[in-house]
């Protein structure tokens, strides 16, 4: 069975020609004149019952609307968020896709905002960023007004890298970099300026054991 062309070589199936539809005992060869691989093993189930019958029943175009994230996609976000300076041609390579294909792919995935923008991973202590301090406040103002004076006031300290409002016993947990105690200190003066807090404290750490480490996309294939 000879599936429709394809508007897009990145959007067909299969670098290998041949793909196995198994059906129980029955397995049944279909032919696919020109692509990209995909691991059949680990997206079998989905990709047959949602995305053969699409193949067979027209061309097979992406569009931003209905597209949905596949493992190419996921192997594009992988490699970006480990190493955001990869070349396009490196990239492709790693991926298994050709430069436009990729690059394509990539230009998508940023329209959708699933890729927000790239960073450097700097060594702070090496610029005399050596302290790092997880902040606990609790507040006895809960209200709309107050929660959103806080919020601008916290994201005006250049300290600050992290900043959660969480459940539990505590309101806030802020992530702080400074330059030794002295530089904390500074930041917890400025902290509680003209704003009522109920309990401020300073965890600090000792070593950093996981930081920023990458999600495993892998997980939500």
């Amino acid at each position: 069975m000879r599936l429709p062309s394809a508007t897009r070589r990145d959007d067909r199936i299969a670098c290998t020609h041949i793909i196995m539809w198994v059906s129980g005992k029955m397995r049944m060869p279909i032919s696919i004149e020109r692509g990209v691989s995909i691991d059949t093993n680990r997206v079998a189930s989905h990709y047959f019952a949602e995305t053969i019958p699409t193949l067979i029943a027209g061309p097979c175009q992406m569009n931003d609307s209905t597209a949905k994230i596949d493992a190419f996609d996921m192997k594009i976000l992988s490699a970006m968020q480990n190493d955001a300076t990869l070349s396009q041609r490196d990239l492709a390579e790693k991926i298994g896709l050709s430069q436009n294909a990729c690059w394509r792919r990539l230009q998508r995935l940023h329209s959708l905002g699933l890729i927000r923008g790239s960073h450097s991973d700097i060594d702070l202590k090496a610029l005399g960023f050596d302290l790092t301090v997880f902040v606990m406040i609790r507040t006895r103002h809960h209200s709309k007004e107050w929660s959103e004076g806080f919020r601008a006031h916290v994201e005006r300290l250049p300290e600050v890298i992290d900043f959660y409002r969480i459940g539990g016993d505590w309101d806030y947990l802020i992530k702080v970099v400074t330059k030794g105690m002295s530089g904390y200190d500074a930041f917890y003066q400025k902290l509680i300026t003209n704003f009522d807090l109920a309990t401020v404290t300073g965890f600090f750490s000792m070593e950093a054991i996981i930081n920023n480490r990458p999600v495993d996309l892998t997980r939500l294939r």
